[in-house]
């Protein structure tokens, strides 16, 4: 339930507002006071025995601000919704074994384009040599501990049509793969040199010359339409197949737009002058916004921690977790919120949801940045709140790390609440925390993207915790 104070400094100051006082002329003075009184609510604490004496005064000619932080609030953890993953400005790789959500890993689909149309490799094709083909992934960084992971290319045996994809999409690929990089750790901080050329940290991975010969075949002959029909992408993971320990693995932030992420092929063919010499030329097959490019999550909860925690609101009292990568998020309810209707008419000042880090989690993995609260409709989907402003809809709250805690302000959805109840409508179906990132509407409805986008993971203190729990506060004033 919850109790209910009236604001400790106005009480001792005995600021009291009649309506026979209020006088036009005497406006600005007014405000000026309730300014003040707003400052001073502010400090409220619950009120103390042997304060004003309520019975001194008539209570129609009283104007109090009254607040509390003892509603009941309920809050567990379930597994995030379904979210697509691509066309995104980033994707993620790796695998990750996370001593409290198990395991996780990310994968990438991704169609590859001729860099240019209308080409002409020669009239022998079978004069060109190939040197080499790289498949290169600009890295822009990590989550979690560098440590060797084997990266992996195979073919994508189907087509990848245009349109919308989720976390959970496949597609059919060769049983062989066209090559690897074996216990590798991505460099995510130093530019490396490529051919002279200064180039931004990546992982390359060689596939074999056979690839080369193939795709420059079909680049001497095919426009870009053509040639994703004949070569429909390819497959990057990592190789799971060797354990990692708990607490080890990483995740990395892949930037597949960055002219520098591309399949080159380097090949050798007889100067078109002297036959007895070797041009060394490239050829880039690019990935770029016209590409398909797909994000694969999966996670494996078996051995973790989260499991235990997973649809239960009596272990929602001790901790609650919310992870990227479609991992895990947190429903939030206040059942009580329409007791607040028994109060009269309320004019709500201020109204806020505060989570606190739980202690040590954020030792060994950092949390996240910024999460988002959306409220939930009726049928559970997540729609936006009126508190919600661009700032909010693009980056959520920034995590307070001085007080280790993100802190969201919800006074006009509460206000909105109320204001139906008294009209008998309840459309209070609580709310969700959810990863970081970028949201995106279709009416108010909201599609996330941050989760496919960001990897960390946070773990929060639940509603029963003796010290810095989940706490629903809220500051209002009766006007009738």
């Amino acid at each position: 339930m919850m109790k209910c104070w009236k604001s400790k400094h106005f009480l001792r100051k005995k600021l009291l507002i009649t309506r026979e006082t209020i006088k036009l002329r005497h406006l600005n003075k007014l405000a000026a006071i309730l300014f003040l009184v707003g400052i001073f609510f502010l400090g409220a604490c619950k009120k103390p025995k042997g304060d004003l004496d309520d019975t001194l005064y008539p209570e129609e000619s009283k104007l109090f601000v009254n607040g509390t932080d003892t509603f009941s609030v309920s809050a567990y953890t379930l597994f995030s919704d379904s979210i697509k993953t691509s066309a995104l400005s980033a994707n993620l790789l790796g695998y990750s074994n996370d001593p409290l959500f198990g395991i996780s890993k990310a994968s990438i689909y991704t169609q590859v384009r001729m860099s240019s149309e209308n080409n002409d490799f020669g009239n022998d094709l079978s004069t060109i040599k190939i040197d080499s083909v790289v498949l290169s992934l600009v890295v822009i960084n990590n989550y979690g501990n560098d440590l060797p992971q084997s990266f992996i290319v195979k073919r994508v045996n189907e087509e990848i049509k245009s349109g919308d994809y989720y976390a959970e999409t496949t597609f059919l690929t060769d049983v062989t793969s066209l090559g690897q990089v074996s216990s590798y750790i991505p460099n995510t901080k130093d530019s490396v040199v490529i051919k002279g050329v200064k180039s931004p940290p990546q992982i390359r991975i060689p596939l074999a010359a056979s690839v080369g010969n193939e795709l420059i075949g079909l680049a001497d002959t095919l426009n870009n339409d053509a040639f994703i029909k004949q070569f429909q992408g390819l497959f990057i993971y990592v190789d799971t197949n060797s354990v990692l320990s708990s607490g080890n693995g990483a995740i990395y932030t892949c930037n597949l737009l960055h002219s520098a992420s591309k399949l080159t092929v380097y090949y050798r063919i007889p100067n078109t002058v002297n036959s007895s010499i070797e041009d060394t030329l490239s050829y880039d097959f690019n990935i770029n916004s016209s590409a398909q490019r797909i994000s694969n999550f999966e996670h494996n909860y078996s051995t973790s921690e989260v499991i235990n925690f997973m649809n239960n609101p009596v272990k929602g009292d001790s901790l609650l977790f919310v992870q990227g990568m479609e991992g895990t998020r947190v429903k939030i309810d206040i059942p009580y919120l329409s007791l607040l209707k028994q109060q009269g008419t309320l004019a709500i000042s201020k109204a806020e949801l505060i989570f606190t880090v739980d202690d040590n989690s954020d030792v060994e993995y950092e949390v996240s940045e910024r999460l988002f609260l959306v409220a939930s409709d009726k049928s559970g989907a997540m729609i936006s709140t009126p508190d919600q402003s661009n700032w909010s809809i693009y980056f959520g709250e920034k995590y307070d790390e001085s007080n280790k805690s993100y802190t969201f302000d919800v006074t006009r959805y509460v206000q909105q609440r109320l204001n139906e109840f008294s009209k008998g409508i309840d459309n209070h179906y609580g709310f969700y925390l959810v990863s970081e990132g970028q949201i995106t509407y279709n009416g108010n409805k909201i599609s996330l993207l941050g989760s496919a986008l960001l990897p960390q993971r946070t773990v929060l203190k639940g509603t029963k915790r003796t010290s810095d729990r989940l706490k629903f506060k809220i500051y209002y004033t009766k006007i009738d």
